[in-house]
């Protein structure tokens, strides 16, 4: 099917309202390609009626820059089905008419009665299962409950192999996803060989940011407000957010002493900036209270006073015969010069 334009669907309508009727649906193997309705999709399956056996199998298709409203691709109105598949087919650059943000591009499926499972979003995820696509949030699902209805948007598995931005991930990632920059849920498996994302910055996002109340056993990351001895910093300074320098700063301890900073080090203080065996860590700026130059002055070991003038003239004459003289002593008598 390509460059079909229809009015109510682009290519395919089955419909059937009537009683005691069992109904055996598969649409398999196919190509729409450009296919465009006014109406509502490529194609359209709508069924009023249904036996305990009726099935709905839509698999391996392929579904190519097809548009329509409320959805360019699959469009399902139904009461029951016993199965319900829509496998491995492939959506590309559909679109959903009239809609900026696209949402619902490739499938719209309206179940008009109370669907009997304990997770209808993972049931409708699973009818998915290895269908892939290049947009987001793609798939739109309705359903009654015991009061009112459910719906929203489901991500099917992305063509890149990629995860969904964090902005879509309400519509779910699949396991095994390849985490990116923008994308990395818990599930994703790091890039091997992509210079831009390295397997080192990929596995710190991936960890669970510290709520400063117990120490996860696969480690957390630190916070601007939230920093334990034990989480795990930013590994450079490329997110101005939170840096890494500021995060090594906010872990070291502040000086409890006046006279030692310890081996670890500490954060000087007002009241407290140890310079020895080593200065105490001064504050990276001067934006607080106790500023980066102030600290600076008091880490800064005062100069020793040395008396220039020897006091014995014996220590003058010892001076005198090294290579550097330590005092500034007077010249000998002309007759013993001739010893320098």
């Amino acid at each position: 099917f390509t460059d079909v334009t229809g009015d109510i669907v682009g290519a395919v309508l089955l419909s059937d309202g009537r009683d005691n009727i069992q109904h055996v649906i598969e649409i398999k193997g196919n190509r729409f390609e450009k296919c465009v309705a006014s109406g509502i999709g490529t194609v359209a399956v709508l069924n009023t009626k249904s036996t305990a056996q009726d099935q709905l199998m839509i698999n391996n298709n392929h579904f190519i820059s097809c548009s329509g409203d409320p959805t360019g691709g699959i469009y399902v109105y139904y009461k029951d089905y016993n199965t319900f598949e829509l496998n491995q087919n492939t959506f590309q650059s559909n679109l959903r008419a009239g809609q900026e943000d696209n949402y619902g591009c490739d499938a719209y499926i309206r179940k008009m009665t109370i669907l009997n499972v304990q997770d209808g979003v993972q049931y409708y995820r699973n009818a998915f299962t290895t269908s892939t696509t290049n947009n987001p949030y793609s798939v739109y699902y309705s359903y009654e409950v015991s009061v009112g209805s459910n719906s929203g948007y489901l991500n099917l598995r992305s063509t890149s192999g990629q995860c969904w931005a964090s902005q879509f991930e309400s519509g779910g990632n699949n396991d095994g996803c390849t985490c990116t920059s923008q994308a990395h849920p818990n599930s994703c498996t790091c890039p091997t060989n992509v210079p831009t994302y390295t397997t080192a910055q990929c596995q710190f996002d991936k960890l669970p940011s510290c709520t400063g109340t117990s120490q996860p056993s696969g480690g957390c990351r630190c916070l601007p407000s939230i920093y334990p001895s034990y989480c795990q910093c930013p590994l450079n300074d490329l997110d101005v957010s939170y840096t890494k320098t500021q995060c090594d700063y906010d872990k070291i301890p502040p000086c409890t002493i006046s006279t030692t900073t310890p081996s670890g080090g500490c954060k000087c203080t007002i009241e407290k900036h140890p310079i020895q065996p080593t200065p105490c860590t001064c504050p990276l700026n001067n934006a607080g209270e106790y500023t980066k130059a102030q600290c600076e002055i008091d880490t800064t070991p005062e100069p020793v006073d040395v008396d220039p003038t020897p006091t014995d003239p014996f220590d003058c004459e010892r001076d005198l015969q090294a290579d550097t003289p330590t005092y500034r002593c007077a010249c000998p008598d002309k007759e013993d010069k001739a010893k320098w």
